[in-house]
């Protein structure tokens, strides 16, 4: 009895511990939302509470996990364009050998198949950014970068420290 009312204290102890580790301001972000350079590439666009104190909305990570698929989406595409360059050298260097002709079409099918998909991948992940933070899904640029406080950037948005935010229609 004794041995396992230690255990789930010393559990427990465990589980608390790192809560005293939240009071901790790192003051990284000096911005309402954080830089690549402050943050890293990942985490670029966060909010400066989830940089700074670790208090993350839903929209902060979807932000990193849109960062995140957006780089292997850029990854998989570099991939697509080496393999039409591979299917290309073969059907060029193939001086009519029919084996090579088909061994490059089918590199060049290949890399058309994946490239589809990764297209499908990118629009998947931008509607489900989209959806899920902005709470709607607009076809108007959402990019605030450069412009002023205060410019339009979609349906009931408008920039604010070159973020484009949702804002409340005025009622009358």
């Amino acid at each position: 009895m004794k041995r396992c009312v230690a255990i789930i204290l010393t559990l427990l102890s465990f589980l608390t511990l790192p809560i005293a580790g939240f009071a901790y301001s790192s003051d990284i972000c000096k911005g309402n939302v954080c830089q690549a350079s402050e943050v890293g590439r990942f985490m670029q666009g966060i909010s400066k509470e989830c940089g700074n104190l670790g208090n993350c909305s839903l929209g902060d990570i979807m932000i990193v996990f849109s960062d995140v698929a957006l780089f292997i989406l850029g990854i998989v595409g570099s991939l697509v364009l080496l393999f039409y360059v591979i299917g290309g050298f073969w059907w060029l260097t193939s001086h009519g050998d029919p084996g090579w002709v088909t061994k490059g079409k089918n590199y060049i099918k290949i890399s058309t198949i994946g490239l589809l998909i990764v297209l499908f991948a990118y629009i998947v992940v931008e509607f489900l950014l989209r959806s899920l933070t902005l709470g709607t899904v607009s076809l108007e640029n959402e990019s605030c970068l450069g412009k002023s406080d205060g410019t339009s950037c979609g349906t009931n948005a408008q920039c604010l420290a070159e973020v484009c935010t949702q804002i409340q229609p005025k009622t009358e």
